[in-house]
């Protein structure tokens, strides 16, 4: 369910075109998340739905696809190959150099660890890749670039 066809018209965020829609779909659908990271994305996307302002309608259309259309992951670890909170992940955008960050859920601390956290566009996009994957990263102005999945490190152990 796209959360967009429930609120207020004046809450969609702007100029995302059709395709963009269709690519936040099939980047979701490939995603695979663990019960922590869903639970994480669900409380954010509650919040950020509530605020409805600057980039968080862009999040809103991003959390909304994946925790939709993303796989809950069985069992009690995430695989090696999947970005997960807690996880020291290297990526590239636009085929840019490449960079690497910790993944941080929302209340978790990242000073002196080179962290993102999950409230930015670029985390909520790597939670749930798959190393190797390519995905669209939605820009707050509502276009997109692409985000090259190219290793996780696992820093801590996921439940």
């Amino acid at each position: 369910m796209n959360l967009y066809v429930h609120a207020n018209p004046a809450m969609r965020p702007p100029d995302i075109c059709p395709e963009g829609y269709a690519a936040l779909r099939l980047h979701a659908g490939a995603c695979a998340l663990n019960r922590t990271d869903r639970v994480a994305l669900a409380e954010l996307l509650v919040h950020v739905h509530r605020v409805g302002i600057g980039a968080y309608p862009m999040m809103t259309a991003l959390l909304s696809q994946k925790l939709v259309y993303a796989s809950l992951l069985a069992g009690v670890r995430v695989a090696d190959a999947i970005a997960a909170s807690g996880s020291r992940c290297t990526f590239s955008i636009d085929d840019l150099e490449p960079q690497s960050a910790t993944i941080f859920l929302c209340g978790e601390s990242s000073e002196g660890q080179n962290g993102l956290s999950v409230r930015t566009l670029l985390v909520a996009t790597l939670i749930g890749m798959k190393v190797g994957t390519f995905g669209p990263l939605l820009q707050s102005e509502g276009t997109l670039r692409r985000v090259h999945l190219l290793s996780v490190r696992r820093q801590t152990p996921t439940p």
